[in-house]
């Protein structure tokens, strides 16, 4: 199962004017408890469940998996660009009930190659497929 979580929480930023943009943007509707409940609901034991969150909201989207028996196996930062001092988003694999242990942290994921350049090699393989 895949999730692309809406990101922000109400009262931050702008809220866009179309009510489907917005829902999908800002936690209108559902929040991380939300999101992880139903995944937790709808993945099979010992299934792979995997979403992308702000690196700022890390650490409550880890606790919150935890608490729903969804255990982080792999993480993976994502950048803007190799010379961004912060990554924006991580991208998580989680597995049900799949024990203790992290198993990998993967490389960064550039997704320029640089500030106002094109897409990076990774990227670009990505939208080959």
């Amino acid at each position: 199962m895949i999730s692309n979580p809406p990101y922000y929480q109400p009262g931050s930023g702008r809220i866009n004017k179309e009510d489907e943009c917005a829902i999908a943007r800002h936690e209108l509707t559902a929040d991380p408890d939300a999101v992880l409940t139903a995944a937790a609901f709808a993945v099979k034991n010992r299934g792979a469940f995997c979403c992308i969150y702000p690196a700022e909201r890390l650490a409550t989207v880890l606790a919150v998996m935890t608490s729903k028996r969804l255990v982080p196996k792999r993480l993976q930062p994502v950048y803007s660009y190799p010379e961004d001092a912060q990554a924006r988003l991580v991208l998580i694999e989680a597995v049900k009930n799949g024990g203790e242990g992290l198993r990998r942290f993967l490389p960064p994921l550039y997704i320029y190659q640089h500030k106002d350049g094109p897409y990076s090699p990774e990227l670009e393989r990505m939208y080959e497929d």
